[in-house]
């Protein structure tokens, strides 16, 4: 593993002052933080670690990485294969830029990386929701069969995207069902729509069968889809912090574009106002 040093007492001192608990030192387009008040990451070589926490943010993915014998690291990183929490990475300075190489043979597999990095852990960078008038961010997912569903093969169609907290649950249920109660009416609009949540296929599949629904059912495990759209967020039950898909629901329009966002859902109601919306644009088009 190569060095990870600090910068001068004085440039330390001052970076602590205006950064706080985490200061920050950029190189090109890549920004390390070494997560220590008053120190600023300076790497001379090679940095090795393991991926602890991962978050999409646009064109870009912020990385938090362990590193023995070190505070952990952040790093923002563009472009590139994008390693999976519990994948072993190396950090390699090049003039300019921060390349982040995964090594396989030496990731802690994903049971290990569940019991390190706890979700809490995990999803410490909060990713921007996206708003009417972005392109939709990439969404390729297994859906209740296990077949791939792509966005962007949808170009052409209006698609309903609405992400759920999990299966089975009361709220989400009666989201799931008033959904299908208008899946014609969708259909005749020419719309696709898509229910979103984490569990495996198999889950998707069970609750689809319980419940008669007559649409597709997407498995975001690694909730990386729930964070490019800026809905894998903080919780709170008794008290206690925990990470988890919030309710929400996006209208993507045929070129691929949001339309409509509902940020936070109430459940009752919420497909018929979806289907409002979407025939009040598909109108004005």
């Amino acid at each position: 593993m190569g060095a990870v040093g600090a910068v001068g007492a004085a440039g330390a001192a001052d970076a602590g002052a205006a950064a706080g608990a985490g200061a920050s030192l950029s190189v090109g387009e890549v920004t390390v933080v070494l997560r220590a008040a008053g120190l600023v990451a300076a790497a001379d070589g090679p940095i090795r670690g393991h991926v602890s926490s991962r978050r999409f943010g646009g064109d870009h993915v912020l990385y938090m990485v362990d590193v023995p014998g070190a505070p952990p690291l952040q790093v923002e990183a563009r472009g590139g294969e994008w390693p999976a929490v519990g994948q072993s990475v190396t950090l390699q300075t090049l003039p300019g830029s921060i390349h982040v190489i995964r090594d396989p043979v030496e990731d802690v597999g994903p049971r290990e990386a569940a019991r390190r990095y706890p979700l809490g852990m995990r999803d410490t960078v909060p990713s921007a929701m996206p708003v009417v008038g972005d392109p939709a961010p990439a969404l390729v997912l297994p859906d209740d069969t296990g077949t791939l569903q792509d966005l962007a093969e949808q170009r052409g169609r209006w698609v309903v995207l609405f992400f759920y907290p999990k299966d089975f649950t009361p709220g989400c249920t009666t989201e799931a069902c008033e959904f299908r109660d208008r899946s014609a009416a969708f259909h005749e609009l020419g719309a696709v729509v898509w229910g979103i949540s984490v569990l495996d296929s198999a889950s998707k599949a069970g609750f689809k069968l319980k419940h008669a629904l007559d649409y597709p059912l997407l498995a975001d495990e690694d909730h990386a889809v729930a964070e490019r759209f800026g809905v894998w967020v903080e919780k709170h039950n008794d008290g206690k912090p925990s990470m988890g898909i919030g309710r929400a629901t996006f209208l993507v329009d045929p070129e691929g574009h949001v339309a409509r966002v509902w940020p936070k859902v109430s459940v009752d109601g919420h497909a018929a106002e979806v289907l409002t919306a979407l025939r009040a644009a598909a109108a004005g088009r």
